[in-house]
């Protein structure tokens, strides 16, 4: 076996447990969406998705990724951690006091006097998020990641039931806020508890993390700008309720992006520091792009074909508007996914001024885009300019991979090519199912219309892409994990049934 395809079983072996334990993280974190949107009204996420989005672009200038830096480095010491946890701090305590300080800033320009106090709340997130523990590094090094998403797990569920408590008592926009507070602060001192360490401030190894988090500060700036400018500018120009409409349906489009892409790029950057040879980081990394994509654009096509089955069952129908804006962060979503791995390979190769360069001409490209749009077609328009904005970001991905690895473009591109009739025999197969099913009565109908669509298209993509897989002899990938998958199962249902049938003596 080669030693790419090695790398690329290893890091699909340790984000099996990852794509698990996240999807049940994401699961509480889409019950209390869920609970909280009915009880609570569109105009109280657009004005949480105000105070949120100007705490994230803050974060994103101070951004320090002292985990990603201390993964990246070939041997940590125990001054690295120290570093890391000073940096670390220092950066929570400022993103702390400017979020403050901006408040009343913030809500002279909305003209909304509640953004004063929910955005000093919402402040205490980054800074709990800080304190983690930096030892948690540790495990992602080894490509553990159990203990990762343990703290995780705790820390959503302490978030349930504390925001819809709150959601009950007072049906206010605060139980949003207290879900955002208390899931960092829990899952930061369970840290402790999952990976000691003993807080030290030292600021020893600085210049081991001022290469890499000079960059990758103004990478995350231009970024974040990228992903939350349209809701900056819509909060401005359109009411509240039309904002948490568009802040509800880009939240569910990301939802397997959270589940199933975060944690299984979250080893890359591990993965791709093993392997120094350049044309088989190549390899490695197209492979990841293709198992990401295999996974992500059937869920994501299916997402857009039913999004307002979706909208009506999760939230119901007062967030009906949503469906069309969801349809087009879905399909949008699968250009997203595709460039997903190029951040590890970036931070693994030390390339980080690049990201921060095509960040910074995408932003350049949306801001006129994204504005010309909007006054032609409103908010679909916004939507519009986000899928070119992709579209762009993919291409340049293409040629930064090229001069990466020396990859060509176009086997960048023809490596997707044999998903697309899969995509498409899917795609078909629940486009006549939502032509023939007749309108659901129930709730309970509806998430069986669901459900089945859904049965029925992941069973068709699975066998034609098999079939495909097959019929061009078996190569390592995607399929080649889940025909071992299928064969484990099988062959543990064949001996539990030997077993059964097995007379005691």
């Amino acid at each position: 076996m080669s030693a790419a395809n090695s790398i690329s079983r290893r890091t699909a072996r340790a984000s099996s447990w990852m794509v698990g334990a996240r999807i049940l993280a994401k699961t509480i974190d889409f019950v209390t969406l869920m609970i909280l949107a009915r009880i609570l009204a569109p105009e109280d996420f657009g004005l949480i998705a105000i105070a949120m989005v100007v705490i994230q672009i803050l974060e994103a200038v101070l951004e320090l990724p002292v985990s990603q830096a201390l993964v990246s480095a070939r041997r940590p010491t125990r001054s690295h951690l120290d570093t890391a946890f000073t940096l670390a701090a220092a950066r929570g305590a400022i993103v702390f006091f400017i979020s403050i300080a901006l408040a009343y800033p913030l809500a002279h320009f909305y003209d909304d006097n509640r953004l004063v106090p929910l955005t000093c709340a919402i402040a205490l997130a980054p800074a709990m998020r800080s304190l983690i523990s930096v030892r948690m590094a540790t495990y992602q090094r080894r490509l553990r990641a159990q203990p990762v998403f343990l703290i995780e797990l705790v820390g959503k569920v302490a978030a349930f039931f504390s925001s819809v408590s709150v959601a009950i008592a007072t049906e206010s926009y605060w139980a949003i806020a207290i879900a955002t507070i208390v899931s960092p602060s829990i899952s930061a001192v369970f840290s402790y508890i999952v990976a000691p360490y003993m807080p030290r401030l030292s600021l020893r190894q600085w210049r081991y993390f001022f290469g890499i988090l000079s960059w990758t500060t103004l990478t995350q700036f231009f970024q974040s700008m990228l992903w939350n400018f349209d809701k900056l500018f819509l909060g401005r120009v359109v009411p509240g309720a039309v904002l948490g409409k568009f802040y509800m349906a880009d939240n569910v489009s990301q939802a397997p992006i959270s589940m199933l892409v975060a944690p299984v790029a979250r080893p890359f950057t591990a993965a791709f520091s093993n392997n120094r040879v350049r044309h088989k980081l190549g390899a490695a990394y197209m492979m990841a792009v293709r198992s990401l994509v295999f996974f992500v654009a059937p869920v994501m096509v299916t997402i857009a074909l039913l999004s307002s089955q979706i909208i009506t069952l999760l939230f119901g129908p007062k967030w009906f508007d949503a469906a069309p804006m969801l349809q087009g962060f879905a399909l949008i979503t699968i250009l997203q996914t595709a460039s997903t791995p190029l951040t590890a390979l970036c931070l693994a190769t030390h390339r980080v001024a690049a990201l921060a360069a095509r960040a910074a001409i995408a932003l350049a490209i949306q801001v006129p885009i994204m504005v010309a749009l909007f006054n032609a077609y409103g908010v679909m328009g916004v939507i519009g300019a986000r899928a070119i904005v992709n579209t762009a970001l993919l291409i340049m991905t293409f040629f930064l991979v090229k001069r990466i690895t020396g990859t060509t473009v176009k086997a960048q591109i023809t490596s997707l090519f044999d998903i697309i009739p899969a995509l498409i025999s899917a795609s078909v197969a629940a486009f006549f199912l939502t032509l023939f099913w007749p309108d659901a009565q129930s709730r309970l109908v509806l998430a069986l219309e669901i459900g089945l669509i859904l049965g029925v298209a992941a069973t068709v993509y699975l066998g034609v892409a098999i079939a495909i897989w097959g019929h061009r002899g078996r190569p390592n990938g995607a399929e080649a994990l889940i025909f071992e998958i299928g064969n484990n199962i099988q062959r543990r249902l064949f001996v539990s049934s030997r077993r059964l049938q097995t007379p005691r003596g």
